[in-house]
């Protein structure tokens, strides 16, 4: 027989190298009703405006003069940290040029959204997801950019965020220099009632150059009264100022192609907008289910005040000077006060089913000023027939009640 001694076996240690495990969120992702952008995703995102971040993002068109479109309709809702901007137009694109891309978290896009939004977005809704500090402790963070092409562009973003147990103090600040400008070219043609035969034919070419500066602020406390319990306060404020030269001609051409008139025309315009917001918020959560219920009182003021300047000069077809020049100038000015409140309840069932309903109210107080005046080349002004003064109240209480379930594929 063969003895073996008892074999001791030591134990060693041999520290590794630290492994990091990472998450990335997908740069599009499809949940429930909607189509999430993440933002941080996709490295094409930085250094870009909210306007430019929705014509990157999937079925969003956006025309030279700012107007948004969700697969080919008009009239899209808004939203950002869901709440409704009521800005439409060059107004609304002033707003989203001015909102950097380091400061957004998602875009939420909605081609067929719920009751729970405003019967105003039935062409879709888009909200605008900004960003929101979740690390505890004082933190931050600074970004500087610039663009540079025919003409530079400047960004500047300052981000602050303090967090405890109970507490969460955030702020942001951005502000920024844009300049660019646009060509377009028309060519329209106008037939006789059988609509085969030529009659006449315009032939434009516009190039507008703009150019403009914007300021951002955010400030906003959250306090957390229990683990159940979570009340806020959120001031929003952006102030913008845009100038535009607009400079086009026109060349009316006969039937046969030949030049019979011209028109050359230059604007001076220039914009100075200013956008306030308050929301006050309190949201109650029952039971680890997530039954919740919810509360926003809101207000919001936006002023704008446009000042326009276009100047027409007629030629003939040899390129003489015929007549005075034709002078437009107008006023605009616009003053909206927002009024809001709203109350959503949240119940899941444990079937997997789920209850939504909310009340809205809201008070919409728009005063809009049209002041146009024309001169034939002179200092003697006179009232053109497109002056007006818009005043308008609105007031809308709404309720809304979802009952959804998921079975298998099917909500």
């Amino acid at each position: 027989s063969l003895e073996v001694k008892t074999i001791e076996l030591v134990p060693a240690s041999k520290d590794m190298a630290a492994v990091v495990v990472t998450a990335k969120k997908p740069p599009v992702e499809m949940k429930a009703g909607k189509l999430v952008v993440n933002v941080d995703a996709s490295p094409s995102n930085q250094g870009t405006n909210a306007l430019e971040l929705l014509e990157k993002s999937p079925g969003i068109t956006v025309d030279n003069d700012g107007n948004i479109s969700l697969k080919g309709k008009a009239g899209v809702t808004i939203l950002i940290d869901g709440k409704p901007t009521y800005m439409s137009g060059a107004d609304l694109a002033a707003l989203l040029k001015s909102m950097q891309s380091s400061n957004i978290d998602q875009v939420e896009i909605m081609t067929n959204p719920s009751a729970r939004y405003d019967a105003a977005g039935n062409s879709g809704v888009i909200n605008i997801k900004t960003k929101k500090g979740t690390i505890r402790g004082t933190n931050g963070s600074i970004n500087i950019g610039h663009q540079q092409g025919v003409y530079g562009r400047t960004n500047a973003s300052l981000n602050l965020n303090y967090r405890n147990d109970k507490l969460n103090v955030f702020g942001a600040y951005n502000a920024g220099t844009y300049e660019g400008f646009n060509n377009l070219t028309l060519n329209r043609r106008l037939y006789e009632p059988d609509k085969t035969t030529l009659n006449s034919s315009i032939d434009q070419v516009s190039v507008p150059h703009f150019k403009g500066t914007y300021h951002n602020v955010k400030l906003g406390v959250d306090y957390n009264f229990s683990k159940r319990d979570v009340a806020g306060v959120v001031f929003n404020g952006n102030f913008n100022n845009n100038k535009e030269n607009p400079k086009s001609s026109n060349n009316l051409r006969d039937a046969n192609g030949n030049i019979t008139n011209m028109l050359k025309s230059y604007g001076d315009n220039e914009r100075n907008q200013q956008n306030y917001s308050v929301n006050a918020n309190y949201k109650h959560t029952f039971d680890s289910t997530g039954r919740e219920l919810t509360v926003d009182l809101d207000y919001a003021y936006y002023t704008r005040v446009a000042d326009n300047f276009l100047s027409t000069t007629g030629y003939d077809r040899f390129g003489i000077k015929q007549g005075n020049d034709v002078w437009l100038r107008g006023n605009i000015p616009s003053d909206i006060n927002i009024y809001s409140a709203r109350l959503d309840y949240v119940h899941p069932f444990r079937s997997g089913a789920k209850l939504e309903a909310g009340l809205k109210s809201s008070i919409v107080n728009t005063d809009n000023e049209v002041v146009w005046e024309r001169s034939q080349g002179t200092n003697i002004w006179t009232p053109d027939a497109r002056t007006n003064h818009f005043i308008y109240k609105e007031n809308i209480n709404a309720a809304y009640v979802i009952l959804s379930k998921t079975i298998k594929k099917w909500d």
